[in-house]
């Protein structure tokens, strides 16, 4: 009876030790995980702070170069979506026109 309850004890603790591993592994990655998107936040508030050009700042040619390259770029992104978009309403309409409705089913105000 006495071995009995040490192996259930030992096995008790031993579930608790991988329990506490898993735990510890877990805070970790989250750890991990928020550093980095403290990482990125910094990084997108610099970005932010740099694109808004404050009068006050003196900027190269060079950086401000590159401003103007990645607005350029963010512009296209931007306009690339809004046209994937409208496309994509377009086809919609098209189908509910070309689709054949029973007689009745119009659509009625």
């Amino acid at each position: 009876m006495r071995e009995f309850e040490l192996l259930r004890m030992l096995s008790r603790s031993r579930g608790e030790l991988v329990n506490g591993a898993f735990d510890l592994a877990r805070t970790q990655e989250r750890r991990a995980e928020l550093e980095k998107a403290e990482q990125m936040c910094e990084l997108m508030e610099k970005e932010l702070r740099f694109m808004t050009v404050d009068d006050g700042e003196q900027y190269t040619v060079p950086s401000l170069e590159l401003l103007e390259r990645n607005l350029e770029a963010a512009m296209h992104k931007v306009r690339s979506e809004k046209d994937r978009k409208i496309g994509g309403e377009i086809t919609y309409l098209e189908n509910i026109v070309r689709t054949p409705k029973p007689h009745g089913a119009l659509l009625r105000t």
